[in-house]
């Protein structure tokens, strides 16, 4: 069994709030901008959260746009006329 630094030992439910708070503690902006692929890896992040949302309202208006300007009698591709290419991809991305 574990125990203090006074000598004590530890019980199961110390133990368990301690390994809480150590597994807590590594998810931290801190911890994770302390190693340099890291502060890579989440600059990327924050950047592709940044672009998506513009982007995203931007597709959202330049669609609502091509609807309301497009020529009589034309429809607009549905996801099931995709069907067989979502179900081929999903063929491919199994493998």
């Amino acid at each position: 069994m574990e125990a203090h630094k006074n000598g004590n030992p530890v019980t199961p439910k110390e133990s368990t709030a301690n390994e809480k708070e150590s597994a807590a503690s590594k998810f931290t902006v801190k911890a994770i901008i302390a190693e340099p692929i890291q502060l890579v890896f989440f600059i990327f992040l924050v950047f592709i959260i940044l672009i998506l949302v513009p982007f995203t309202y931007v597709s959202y208006y330049y669609i609502k746009k091509s609807m309301a300007e497009a020529p009589p009698g034309y429809d607009f591709p549905k996801v099931s006329d995709f069907r067989a290419s979502i179900v081929v991809a999903c063929v491919f991305a199994s493998l």
